[in-house]
């Protein structure tokens, strides 16, 4: 029996498909018209949505229930009680943000740090610096995630959409961008 401050979510499965569906869609379509018209990608410095070659949409379609899985059980609890809840909402993304991205923030600058100081990074499990590397790009994304998902949940009420919209995206990202192992 929920207690008296869990969050009661407005969730409808359907609706929150459809709104996932939709926002992710727009976006690939207006990509799809940016590589037609520009023959460029979305792209930051190093992080880049690009378009999906046929090969990496049966991967996109391999790796999404379980960041789907992952987005729903992750966003669930973040968003039942929040870390800071407020009526303007900036602490409740920075909170977010935090909760999200802060260890790989950590990490990051514990590597660095270390490296600039001694000259070599630490190796946790595998000498593999590359490692290092790839996580720089995560903390910008699951920055935006803990915002997509906050904004969502704020006008709707529910983890559903924003965790379906992460899902789709984070995975489209991941297939599109980096190296992937299933075909």
């Amino acid at each position: 029996m929920p207690t008296a401050d869990a969050t009661r979510f407005n969730t409808h499965v359907g609706r929150s498909i459809l709104i996932a569906i939709l926002t992710v869609g727009i976006g690939y379509l207006a990509l799809v018209a940016t590589d037609f018209f520009f023959e460029v990608d979305f792209r930051i410095w190093f992080m880049a949505l690009k378009l999906m070659s046929p090969a990496q949409a049966r991967a996109f379609l391999m790796y999404l229930p379980l960041f789907t899985l992952y987005f729903v059980v992750v966003l669930r609890v973040l968003h039942s009680r929040p870390l800071a809840r407020s009526d303007g909402g900036a602490v409740e993304y920075l909170a977010n943000i935090a909760a999200l991205a802060g260890g790989l923030l950590v990490y990051v600058i514990f590597q660095y740090g270390w490296l600039f100081t001694n000259h070599h990074l630490v190796s946790f499990f595998m000498n593999d610096p590359l490692r290092t590397i790839i996580s720089i790009g995560f903390v910008p994304l699951l920055s935006s995630v803990a915002i997509v998902s906050t904004f969502v949940f704020r006008r709707t009420n529910s983890y559903l959409p924003g965790a379906l919209i992460c899902a789709l995206v984070v995975t489209w990202y991941v297939v599109a961008g980096q190296a992937t192992h299933a075909t």
